[in-house]
């Protein structure tokens, strides 16, 4: 009775935020006038399609609501149904999702997580050393973090986290237990943001600059900024547990061996995927960096226009041909197509969709809806009298404050869209401000509601708002500290 009043109950604030959405929809769609030479009548109607959504992505569902989105565009005018279908499931960032998280499933599958954090907690410098222990558990989770996607390798290390504190017999609410659980809820969102491959917002943020800025932005290019964003943020989470002081004794006299006892050694798919994912990372970085320094330009050039899902695809056929373990292929494709989070793809197919209504000179099929520009002129009396850069500081901010309240995702693209329409044309690098917001995006842990990593850390109780909320503020400051020290980076190596 109380699992079908619950039901019940959940259904009624669906079916309210619903109502609530039509009736946002309703007010712009009859309320907003056209803006001559600004805001023009299917601008009005993109708005009232797009704004509704997004109320629903922050309300209710981030799936069925973006095919929804699909429809609506078409009925509303705004676009045609082939630019809907090309700038949705075509978009680049789709296949490279799948590709990417197919490959990430079958390393699950085949124990590489695993395998790889018990190599470094059983190393000889660990034992007796709490301080060196804790590095050698949160070192493999950032590397990992890098070549998959986070909520996996997150769920994995939750359970390993927790069998070490049942093993060293420290609780919930122990100081030692808290830091332990918030070092892995803060390395989740720092690798979710350092490199495309760890998560799909990067993915998401390179669709958006590619649909509304028009520039393309490499795997290689990315990483160049994320992963120092991703090396700085292990310093400061050790550096937070000096400051914290937890009492580590419990960690002296540990045996690790016990705690990864059920690891199985590496098998014989496991090495193979190990070796095809190292070679893929490889292709997707060295030649680039060949090709700037000037080492056959033309051929490396070659290879880095193919972009990164052409190697990924490369890397999953090599994976479904070779024979692994018992004779079977390495990678079952049926099997690891079921490991796709569909919810995800349709995501960051829809992200993109989005951003094509909002370009200054929108593709074919796609009605002229001169949003930004108004959006520009609506906002501007706003930041009159701050310098473009005061703009770009104070939207980044904002992106800090809005992630811990609402889902990254939709903070990362509610401010970047905003920032664009204040900023176009006044010389800001923009893709600069997209990834910083994208990292700022992702500093997201305050709050259960901040990310999709969040419920699983404040939903069990491993932390609390009450035992985390202080430390919280203090990694956040050092949040920003690191965006303060990547800005000159991604000034250096991110495209105008």
């Amino acid at each position: 009775m109380a699992t079908g009043s619950a039901s019940t109950g959940f259904l009624k604030n669906k079916t309210i935020h619903c109502l609530i959405a039509l009736a946002i929809g309703l007010a712009i769609g009859f309320g907003l006038q056209p803006q001559e030479g600004l805001l023009t009548h299917e601008g009005v109607m993109a708005l009232a399609v797009i704004v509704p959504t997004m109320y629903l992505w922050i309300t209710t569902d981030t799936s069925w609501t973006c095919l929804l989105l699909f429809a609506l565009l078409i009925i509303t005018g705004v676009m045609s149904p082939a630019a809907v279908w090309t700038g949705s499931m075509g978009a680049m960032g789709v296949t490279m999702i799948i590709v990417y998280f197919l490959i990430a499933v079958v390393m699950a599958e085949h124990g590489v997580i695993n395998s790889v954090t018990k190599w470094f907690l059983t190393r000889p410098i660990a034992r007796g050393r709490p301080y060196v222990l804790i590095a050698m558990l949160l070192a493999p989770y950032l590397i990992l973090g890098y070549f998959m996607p986070t909520i996996p390798v997150t769920v994995l290390y939750i359970g390993l986290v927790s069998k070490l504190c049942e093993k060293i017999n420290i609780k919930k609410g122990d100081k030692l237990y808290t830091y332990l659980f918030l070092s892995l809820l803060w390395g989740n969102g720092r690798f979710t943001a350092s490199t495309p491959i760890g998560g799909p917002i990067p993915i998401m943020m390179i669709t958006l600059l590619y649909s509304q800025v028009g520039v393309s932005v490499s795997f290689a290019q990315w990483m160049m900024v994320g992963i120092p964003f991703a090396l700085i943020g292990f310093i400061f989470i050790m550096l937070i547990m000096l400051i914290i002081k937890p009492d580590v004794t419990p960690l002296k006299n540990v045996d690790i061996a016990e705690v990864v006892k059920d690891t199985p050694p590496l098998s014989k798919s496991g090495k193979i995927v190990v070796a095809v994912s190292v070679s893929l990372i490889a292709f997707l970085i060295i030649p680039e960096l060949l090709m700037h320094a000037g080492i056959l330009p033309g051929f490396f050039g070659t290879i880095v226009r193919w972009g990164p899902t052409v190697p990924g695809i490369i890397a999953l056929a090599i994976l479904c041909i070779l024979k692994g373990d018992k004779g079977e292929t390495v990678m079952d494709f049926s099997k690891a197509a079921k490991g796709v989070p569909l919810g995800v793809v349709l995501f960051v197919a829809t992200i993109n969709l989005i951003g094509i209504p909002l370009a200054a000179v929108p593709p074919v099929g796609v009605a002229e809806t001169g949003i930004v520009p108004w959006l520009g002129s609506v906002l501007s009396p706003m930041v009159a009298g701050l310098s473009p850069y005061m703009v770009f500081a104070a939207m980044v901010l904002a992106a800090i404050i809005i992630t811990n309240l609402i889902s990254s995702t939709v903070t990362m693209m509610l401010c970047f869209s905003i920032g664009v329409a204040l900023m176009a044309g006044t010389g800001v690098n923009l893709t600069v401000f997209g990834v910083l917001v994208t990292l700022a995006s992702c500093l997201s842990f305050l709050t259960p509601a901040a990310s999709f990593a969040t419920p699983l850390f404040f939903g069990p109780g491993h932390i609390t708002m009450a035992n985390s909320f202080k430390i919280n503020l203090i990694y956040l400051v050092f949040g920003i500290i690191t965006l303060m020290i990547v800005f000159p980076i991604a000034y250096a190596v991110l495209p105008v």
